[in-house]
């Protein structure tokens, strides 16, 4: 390349771009890339004949596509060593692990820990760490948002020495409220052993750390959500909240009181009753603007990500980044990679429209307040369930083909082509409302008004059968 063009270092940024894709376009089909990409596959395999015990099941092409393993109570250190390929992080057995290979792992047993005084039936499932990866969106996965709704208990779990200082453990507290689970929400604090301070003795200690949690709620989520969802959140917190140091002992004596009472929150959870007597009145017209306002914090966002105007809080991305977003798209899969335009559609949904449920315009009879929250947060988990479905549909699979043609693009004026190509996507099928409007803009309205409404009619039927025949609804 430079040989015709000249250095690449010395091209402008449009060219250089241009040329480095062609570069890799080229290196990608080459014989010397295809003969590379073997030596690594037969290297990872080498990896395979380290793991002991247990039956691989292996694809058609022999590649392992899961792995298989049961053992008595009594081999359970030959049982951890086996799964330890699979799950370990030790710089010691670096070169050795299958662990960057894995994306799920499962086990099933008659697990209790030593210091627990019975034994438990529980089912935990363990997510990657929110923020773990490098530039990572603070938004939470679909896959996250379902399990919301799956589980009995959602168990947010940090470090007393961060204080919730993590972005994406507000941005998680928030995820729990519009999805309507702040009933769910437990909240574990380890390392209090580390918090250290003259006046941190006892209750102090408490106080201060729960002031860090109180800190979020307070600002970010009073202004992102409501105050009142606000203050029923942090009541909620006063009783479900856990503070545990030196878990990694092996006999944890000073976490042995908290941990207990852990384990019974965890092991009497159940899933919540709904008993409605009342349902909420609320203006369509309100939540037009709530869209219109979803779709503009959507877009707004992208223009700053695709490099097309300013942004405060999010920045432009490499053209290479944005290449690889367009290639997943395109051919349909997901990864979990760094941008992530389905998950921040059902964000920006999902938290407007929380807002506009927080606020209806009437209720029906004299509800209580913690009466209005139940059938608030009803309503809430009801349209949340099928916000990742309307994303994905708009955003994956009906502009499918404009994916594949905007990761086709190459050569000269190819990275800002393909930037306006994905601009385009957004454009339309994620209009922003206003005066004007057209087919598009009442498109995309009606399907996201139909299932809020839809969510507020059912509530309002369940209401009317009990007021009808009296009793709880499941």
């Amino acid at each position: 390349m430079e040989a015709e063009q000249g250095q690449i270092e010395t091209m402008p940024a449009e060219d250089r771009s241009a040329a480095l894709d062609l570069i890799e376009e080229q290196a990608a089909t080459s014989d010397e890339v295809l003969e590379l990409v073997s030596d690594i596959l037969d290297e990872l395999r080498t990896k395979f004949a380290h793991v002991t015990g247990g039956q691989f099941e292996k694809t058609t092409t022999g590649w392992p596509n899961a792995w298989h393993i049961k053992a008595k109570a009594a081999e359970r250190e030959s049982f951890l060593k086996s799964v330890r390929f699979f799950s370990g992080i030790s710089y010691q057995s670096w070169g050795k692990l299958l662990t960057p290979l894995v994306n799920g792992l499962r086990v099933v047993g008659p697990f209790k820990p030593s210091w627990a005084e019975e034994a438990s039936r529980l089912v935990l499932v363990d997510t990657e760490g929110l923020g773990h990866k490098a530039n990572a969106t603070a938004d939470l996965p679909e896959q996250v948002l379902t399990l919301l709704h799956d589980a009995d208990v959602v168990l947010l779990v940090d470090s007393a020495k961060n204080g919730m200082t993590n972005f994406a453990a507000g941005k998680a507290l928030e995820g729990v409220v519009n999805t309507g689970h702040t009933r769910k929400l437990a909240v574990v604090f380890t390392h209090m052993d580390a918090v250290k301070g003259d006046n941190l003795k006892g209750q102090a200690k408490l106080d201060h750390v729960f002031g860090g949690l109180r800190n979020v709620v307070e600002n970010q989520l009073a202004k992102n959500v409501s105050a009142e969802a606000a203050r029923y959140l942090l009541d909620h917190l006063g009783q479900s909240t856990f503070y545990v140091g030196r878990i990694d002992e092996l006999d944890p004596k000073p976490a042995k009181p908290e941990l207990l009472k852990l384990l019974a929150h965890l092991s009497s959870a159940q899933p919540t009753l709904f008993q409605p007597v009342a349902f909420p009145e609320y203006s369509h017209d309100n939540l037009v603007l709530a869209i219109q306002e979803a779709a503009r914090d959507f877009r707004q966002r992208w223009q700053g990500t695709l490099g097309l105007a300013a942004h405060a809080d999010f920045k432009p991305k490499a053209w290479q980044t944005i290449k690889a977003l367009s290639r997943r798209y395109a051919e349909g899969w997901d990864d979990g990679f760094v941008l992530q335009p389905t998950s921040n559609l059902v964000a920006a949904l999902s938290s407007a429209v929380s807002r506009f449920l927080e606020t209806p315009i009437g209720w029906s009879g004299s509800p209580t307040p913690e009466q209005k929250r139940e059938t608030i947060d009803r309503i809430k988990t009801a349209v949340t369930k099928q916000l990742p479905k309307l994303s994905t549909r708009r955003l994956r699979e009906q502009p499918q083909p404009v994916w594949h043609e905007a990761y086709a693009l190459r050569g000269a004026g190819s990275t800002f082509d393909r930037r306006m190509r994905i601009e385009g996507i957004y454009e339309r099928w994620v209009p922003i409302p206003d005066a004007r409007g057209d087919r598009l803009v009442y498109e995309f309205l009606n399907e996201v008004k139909e299932v809020v409404i839809g969510a507020v009619v059912a509530v309002e039927q369940e209401v009317r059968a009990v007021d009808a025949a009296g009793g709880v609804a499941s």
